[in-house]
């Protein structure tokens, strides 16, 4: 159930921007932002109402209802997914070198892979957390401010958006990176979302982690560790 709440919303939304793409010149840009624009407000009303409600609802049981999880991957976390891809799917006017941007846009995925899997296997990171189960049930979670995170505070949000932006350059057309830097909107929404959450959650001491760690571009003094960690021990 849970895959299918997943694969098929997906399926759905690829059909979805292939289909707006062709329609209008601009198509790439108007389906990104169009879907960009529901993500960012379905996350709003997920992290600053529905969490609390849920929060309510569960507290004697203990247990997510069977519901919840199933529309948090159909209406949240499938549509992220696609917005990384859609640039993939996007041609249009060459913007660089072929010699270039492959490379460069290579790059930009290996980085945002090993970035995402540093943060998933080296920091505490758990499925609960990836499902959102934490929002829910925060006297479960835990704070995670080693490895990575120590260098950024949402690397995997982080590593999507490199990969979104690789694929851009990997498509190497200037419809394709124009739909892969919209989706940063949604990105550093959730970011704000999440802080605001993490800030109600442990006050002071999120807060000075906060200011002690960049949200996606590491401090110029830190890339040096990143990158070891990334590429020699993620």
């Amino acid at each position: 159930m849970l895959l299918a709440s997943f694969v098929l919303p997906f399926c759905g939304y690829l059909v979805l921007f292939w289909w707006i793409d062709r329609i209008h010149p601009y198509g790439p840009v108007i389906s990104q932002m169009a879907i960009s624009v529901m993500v960012v407000m379905i996350s709003y009303i997920v992290m600053r109402h529905a969490i609390y409600w849920l929060r309510g609802q569960c507290k004697l049981t203990h247990r997510l209802p069977s519901w919840a999880a199933p529309i948090y991957l159909a209406l949240v976390i499938a549509p992220f997914f696609v917005l990384m891809i859609h640039p993939l799917m996007v041609s249009g006017v060459r913007l660089l070198s072929p010699w270039v941007a492959i490379p460069l846009g290579l790059f930009l995925i290996v980085f945002g892979l090993r970035i995402r899997g540093s943060a998933m296997t080296g920091s505490g990171f758990s499925l609960s957390h990836a499902f959102g189960l934490y929002l829910v049930f925060p006297e479960d979670g835990i704070r995670i401010d080693k490895e990575v995170y120590a260098y950024l505070r949402h690397p995997l949000t982080a590593g999507v958006i490199c990969i979104a932006i690789g694929f851009g350059f990997v498509r190497n057309s200037v419809m394709s990176i124009l739909t892969a830097l919209i989706y940063l909107i949604p990105n550093l929404i959730e970011m704000k979302l999440e802080d605001y959450e993490l800030v109600e959650r442990y006050g002071d001491e999120h807060r000075g982690y906060m200011k002690g760690t960049r949200s996606l571009i590491p401090r110029l003094q830190d890339f040096e560790g990143l990158l070891k960690l990334v590429f020699f021990r993620g």
